[in-house]
């Protein structure tokens, strides 16, 4: 099924790009990129309620029925955000099962993230006037001195994550107010949740230190498809399985060579993350404040540099933004990866963390499926 959705998808793909290559349209083909997460998440549902040892909460012991299935997959909400739910999810909200069963409360939360979502629509405007994407590729950046691009690229690249922070924001207040987020009362605070659809954690996104807290949380609905249907499904070594990940992810974005480009070097930096940072520990420079500071502007440049490398579409935009740069984030990141290749000692490094009792540090990467 999944193969299926994907070639489908394809198919739209490819004649968006006969129609508009190099363009943003996205005529119908957006709609059969959601329909392919949605697809694939029954079928792999269903597939794990006919294994009987399967503890997933979201297996599905029947297929639902044609007016169920249709109704889950042309949901205005479930079109808008993703879907940010499996079937059984959306089957307990329609029914009243489960935390449904009661009326919700009122809450702020909605009101909240539509506040957010207006606030960050206006930081795009301003810096889209101010500061046009398009300035990337004019002589005033190419002639620019090295820090002079590196700040163009942060503000483009941070006007450009503002106008997705927008909409990400909106579309959980949209699902905030339709009820279907709701999760029932907090047993601590004794305070209704709201907390079964996020988009993206923006602090997360803009002041980590740690790269996987940016893949986390970019687009959760889709990482986490992107988890539960392609990567846990994979039966290979941990770096095949994200590698296998994040070209399908390329994939489904589209058939721009620079997708495929982006997304293999994005893989690179997230197998390195697993590595670099267990060794970073040992220093104690890393527990200085002024290291950790440097570590996440560095990070937040390089995450802007990635948003702008993405957005390049055609293969002669991405050489004219990355040549007046000198490939610097790109040669970053392969050449840790080299390193690393070739670095036979980290078991000792593992060995001395278990030592010094400061493994929980890195719960995040307690097994290989935490990578996604």
């Amino acid at each position: 099924m999944l193969l299926y959705t994907l070639s489908t998808s394809a198919v739209f793909h490819v004649r968006r790009m006969i129609l508009d290559y190099g363009g943003w349209s996205t005529t119908v083909s957006q709609l059969f990129m959601i329909q392919v997460l949605h697809l694939s998440y029954v079928a792999w549902d269903y597939s794990d309620g006919a294994d009987k040892e399967s503890k997933s909460r979201t297996k599905l012991v029947a297929l639902p029925s044609l007016l169920e299935f249709t109704a889950a997959a042309l949901s205005p909400t479930q079109v808008l955000a993703g879907p940010f739910s499996h079937l059984t999810d959306f089957l307990n909200y329609i029914y009243r099962r489960h935390e449904y069963a009661h009326d919700m409360p009122f809450t702020w939360v909605g009101f909240i993230r539509l506040g957010t979502s207006l606030v960050w629509i206006v930081v795009y405007a301003v810096i889209g006037k101010m500061f046009p994407f398009r300035l990337i590729y004019t002589e005033k950046f190419q002639q620019g001195s090295f820090f002079e691009k590196l700040f163009y690229i942060e503000v483009i690249g941070t006007g450009t994550k503002a106008k997705y922070y927008g909409t990400f924001k909106l579309l959980e207040a949209i699902v905030i107010f339709s009820g279907q987020a709701y999760n029932g009362i907090d047993a601590r605070t004794k305070s209704p949740k709201f907390d079964k659809m996020r988009m993206t954690d923006i602090p997360s996104t803009e002041f980590s230190v740690f790269l996987k807290n940016i893949t986390d949380e970019w687009n959760r609905p889709t990482r986490l498809w992107l988890k539960d249907c392609i990567h846990v499904r994979i039966h290979a070594n941990v770096v095949a399985k994200v590698f296998i990940t994040f070209v399908a992810s390329a994939l489904w974005h589209g058939f721009y060579p620079v997708y495929l480009m982006a997304f293999s070097l994005y893989a690179v930096a997230v197998v390195n993350t697993k590595f670099t940072y267990k060794m970073c520990m040992l220093h104690k420079a890393w527990r200085n404040p002024i290291f950790y500071i440097a570590q996440a502007v560095i990070l937040h440049t390089t995450a802007n540099y990635f948003t702008i490398f993405f957005t390049c579409l055609l293969v002669e935009n991405f050489v004219k933004f990355t040549r007046t740069i000198m490939y610097f984030p790109m040669l970053q990141i392969l050449v840790f990866a080299a390193v690393l290749a070739v670095d036979k000692n980290e078991g000792k490094v593992v060995s001395k963390y278990k030592k010094m009792g400061t493994m929980k540090i890195f719960d995040a990467f307690k097994n290989d499926e935490e990578l996604m």
